[in-house]
């Protein structure tokens, strides 16, 4: 299927120039749909291997995941439906795990995790 874009110039315009509409249009090929296992992020791929490399539960593995991203508590409380000090209690056995004891030293692990 081959989609159309209109060109940016009104056909008032076109005509005036005495080119027909149809060459003012631009033929543009479809974007292909990828599927969403193709579209994974590579900092998730990465979060997915440091949580398996530490040994994190699921639900600390949702934290690092917004922790890597530069999320704050509240952000991640309010995404996770939580409690704020849930959500500090998980970070701190995160980082323990980790053997860390701040967010910037998660997101340089993350980041320069192999993949």
């Amino acid at each position: 299927m081959t989609i159309i874009k209109p060109n940016k110039y009104p056909i008032e315009s076109v005509a005036e120039d005495n080119i027909t509409s149809s060459q003012a249009a631009e033929v543009v090929e479809p974007t292909p749909i990828l599927e969403p296992a193709e579209v994974e992020r590579p900092y998730k791929r990465k979060c997915t291997q440091a949580i398996k490399a530490y040994g994190l539960t699921p639900r600390e593995g949702e934290i690092l995941f917004y922790l890597a991203k530069g999320r704050n508590a509240k952000h991640i409380a309010e995404r996770l439906y939580v409690a704020d000090r849930t959500v500090k209690t998980h970070t701190y056995h995160i980082y323990q795990k980790m053997g860390i004891h701040s967010q910037q030293e998660l997101m340089d692990i993350v980041e320069n995790i192999e993949g």
